[in-house]
């Protein structure tokens, strides 16, 4: 469920509810099993300065159970999220983005399921970020920089970086 509430001209306030229900079943490698179930639940603020620069930011609050475990594993999960979009000039916009995860799981799961629970972002805290560029260079021709990073809990930070030029013929 999403919801956008306009309080005034240029600032919204968002809402989103999920009801997750996600299930894998191996007969031969167990270890691959999860049945999660949980709910997520996302306020949001979205503020335009103008139609050339646009920030917002989100709290997601949820709960997860993975019913195939014998321990009974259960996550709590808190995330914080911040993004924008800015237009330097016509043919320039600037994008960035970050995010803060806390993930508390009680029980125990597979890796896989532990993998799953938390969306890929491991147990503990971690943090995500990125920035992109985009150039219009003409009506054919655009370059995109990107760049990535997000921390690991069990070693060094991972860090990406991407340069694109999409032509259209």
């Amino acid at each position: 469920i999403d919801g956008r509430y306009s309080v005034i001209s240029n600032w919204d306030v968002l809402i989103n509810v999920k009801n997750r229900d996600q299930k894998n079943e191996n007969t031969e490698l167990f270890s691959r099993n999860y049945d999660i179930r949980g709910w997520e639940l996302t306020p949001g603020i979205r503020w335009r300065y103008s139609d050339r620069l646009q920030n917002g930011a989100q709290l997601t609050y949820g709960r997860k159970q993975d019913k195939s475990s014998v321990q009974g594993a259960e996550l709590e999960a808190i995330r914080v999220q911040a993004d924008g979009v800015y237009f330097l000039v016509d043919d320039l916009q600037f994008r960035y983005r970050g995010e803060y995860r806390n993930m508390l799981l009680t029980g125990e799961t597979s890796s896989l399921g532990e993998f799953e629970l938390t969306d890929g972002a491991g147990l503990g805290s971690s943090w995500m970020w990125g920035v992109q560029f985009t150039w219009n260079v003409n009506e054919w021709v655009r370059t995109t920089f990107r760049y990535d990073g997000r921390t690991v809990q069990s070693g060094r930070n991972i860090q990406t970086m991407r340069l694109t030029v999409t032509a259209t013929f």
